[in-house]
């Protein structure tokens, strides 16, 4: 729940990092990482207030995001009311008011959280786009993972009922 924060760029590429991260974690051997271990779910947070270029809560490119984790890392943390790791989400679920991200700070904002920010970041070792290509795209969900699709949403998509939702431009 990203509450009302336009961040979804962010949340959708922290979750999917979280999925990948375990998923690669079995492929080495690894026995799966538990679901409760606040270790394994990446900040929402850092990728919403430090992708350079991005606008936060006033939206973003998740390609941006993937790339910000492979040249500067990402660290820990989970939703707002599991409230831990490093970087966790600041905004409550469901909520009316309209936040705006915080500034970008290099340490973590939990001061429950034991590890050191620089020790607590991971890193991509690659980062892709793929075209409209629905095989692709099966292909890296069955070998690696969650991915994240995005689309433009135009003032019109606010009022989208049913159907194959096409923007109206006029």
């Amino acid at each position: 729940d990203q509450s009302s924060c336009g961040d979804c760029w962010a949340v959708s590429t922290a979750s999917a990092l979280t999925d990948r991260y375990c998923i690669s974690q079995v492929k080495k051997g690894n026995s799966a990482p538990l679901k409760t271990n606040p270790s394994v779910y990446f900040s929402a947070l850092e990728l919403m207030s430090c992708t350079p270029g991005m606008w936060g809560c006033d939206g973003g490119d998740p390609y941006y995001a993937w790339k910000y984790t492979q040249t500067s890392g990402l660290v820990t943390g989970t939703n707002y009311t599991w409230n831990s790791g490093c970087k966790p989400y600041p905004f409550p679920p469901h909520g009316s008011t309209e936040y705006t991200a915080p500034s970008c700070v290099s340490s973590c904002t939990s001061s429950a959280w034991n590890v050191a920010y620089t020790q607590d970041k991971k890193y991509t070792k690659t980062t892709g786009y793929i075209q409209s290509n629905v095989a692709a795209i099966q292909n890296e969900i069955m070998a690696n993972g969650s991915v994240v699709a995005a689309f433009d949403v135009y003032d019109d998509f606010m009022y989208y009922s049913s159907g194959v939702y096409q923007a109206n431009f006029g």
